[in-house]
C-alpha cells in the first residue's frame, strides 16, 4: 500500500538557505540508499545542484516581490511515499513518485525525487521548491494538502495495479494518526525515531551516523548523554527518553549488526486489492445509457458531466491550490 505525507522544510537557525537545503536534499539523494544515484530524477533543476538552484530561486523571489524571509521561513516541502514491501520495483517507484510531483505541483515548481531501497519497504523522498519557477509566488500549504497528495498518490497507484488503502478517513472526526493505529498524530519523538532508523546503516561508525542525522536536519548536542531535536521541533529529546533501542549502547550495537530491530509497524488498515477501489457513484455510464436512448444531445451532456465529476475526484480544494495559490481556478 502507498502511504504518503507532506512536511514543510524550514530555514535552519544560524544556517543559510542553501546549507539547509543541501542537508535535506543530501539526505534524500543519499547514494548509500538509492543505489549510487541510480534511482533519482529531477525536474527544472539538476539534482546535483538542486540546493543552490532552489536557493537562487528564493533570492530572485525576494528581489522581485520585496518579501524577505526570516529564520524559520519555509523554503521547500518534503513528500514521502512508502509502498507495500515486495509489490513494487525501484524503477516503478521512481516513476510513481515523479508522476506524483508532476500532478501535485502542476510542473510549476522544481523538484527532486529519490527512491530509497535500503529498507524492507521501498519509499520515495520528494523535495520541491517552495518558490515557483517564475520566482513570483510561493506554494501555500493548507491543512488539506495532506489529503490531496494522498488522493493523487492513490490514483497513480491504482492505475498501475498497486495496492491502496480504502477509505483512509474511516469515519468522521477520526484523524489519520488514529487510522494508522496510534492514539494521536506522530510526536516529535516518533519523527526522531524514524529519522534515526532511516539514517542507520550497518557498518557505519557512530560519527558517520551522527553526520547522516545532521544532514537529515537533526540537531545534536552532547552532555551526560546525547540530545536530539528533529526538524520543526521546539525542543531537544534526551537519548534515554527514546526507548531501549535508541540508547548510545543500542545504537552502537545496531551499527555493528549485533542488535536487530524490527521495523516499527505503523499501518494497521486492511489492504484492499486495486479492483476494490471505490469509484465515484455519480459518474454516468455513457455506453449503457446510449443503449437506452440514442441521443447525440444526451451523449454530449454525459461526457461533459463525467469530465466535471472526474475533476471533482481530487476535491474542490485542489482547484484553489495550484492555479493562483488560493485563487479559484477555472476547470
Amino acid at each position: 500500500m502507498a502511504t504518503t505525507w507532506i512536511k514543510p522544510i524550514h530555514k535552519a537557525k544560524g544556517r543559510s538557505v542553501a546549507a539547509t537545503l543541501a542537508d535535506r536534499i543530501g539526505y534524500a539523494d543519499n547514494p548509500d540508499k538509492n543505489m549510487n544515484h541510480e534511482y533519482v530524477k529531477s525536474y527544472g533543476c539538476d539534482y546535483y545542484t538542486a540546493a543552490n538552484e532552489f536557493a537562487l530561486s528564493k533570492e530572485i523571489y525576494e528581489q522581485q516581490t520585496g518579501r524577505r524571509g526570516q529564520s524559520g521561513d519555509i523554503i521547500a516541502y518534503h513528500v514521502r511515499q512508502s509502498f507495500k514491501p515486495g509489490e513494487i520495483t525501484p524503477q516503478m517507484a521512481l516513476e510513481v513518485g515523479y508522476a506524483l510531483m508532476e500532478k501535485f505541483t502542476h510542473n510549476r515548481h522544481q523538484f527532486v525525487v529519490s527512491v530509497h531501497t535500503d529498507k524492507q519497504h521501498i519509499h520515495c523522498h520528494c523535495i520541491f521548491n517552495a518558490v515557483n519557477m517564475d520566482c513570483d509566488r510561493k506554494f501555500r500549504n493548507p491543512m488539506r494538502s495532506m489529503k490531496i497528495v494522498r488522493k493523487i498518490s492513490d490514483l497513480l497507484c491504482a492505475e498501475r495495479g498497486l495496492s491502496v488503502i480504502e477509505n483512509p478517513s474511516m469515519s468522521k472526526g477520526q484523524n489519520y494518526g488514529k487510522w494508522l493505529g496510534d492514539k494521536k498524530q506522530p510526536t516529535g519523538r516518533d519523527q526522531l525515531r524514524e529519522l534515526m532508523d532511516d539514517s542507520l546503516i550497518i557498518g557505519r561508525s557512530l560519527a558517520d551516523y551522527f553526520t547522516a542525522l545532521r544532514r537529515a536536519g537533526v540537531e545534536i548536542k552532547s552532555g551526560k548523554q546525547f540530545s536530539f531535536k528533529p526538524p520543526g521541533a521546539k525542543r531537544f529529546f534526551r537519548q534515554d527518553s527514546l526507548g531501549d533501542d535508541y540508547s548510545e549502547e543500542a545504537i552502537r550495537e545496531r551499527l555493528m549488526g549485533k542488535r536487530i530491530v524490527q521495523p516499527r509497524q505503523k499501518i494497521v488498515a486492511v489492504v484492499m486489492p486495486v479492483l476494490a477501489i471505490r469509484v465515484p457513484k455519480l459518474l454516468i455510464d455513457i455506453e449503457a445509457k446510449l443503449k437506452q436512448a440514442h441521443s447525440p444531445g444526451f451523449e454530449h451532456f454525459a461526457r461533459i458531466y463525467n469530465l466535471k465529476e472526474e475533476y471533482a475526484i481530487l476535491g474542490k480544494e485542489k482547484r484553489g491550490l495550484y492555479n493562483g495559490y488560493g485563487n479559484p481556478q477555472t476547470p
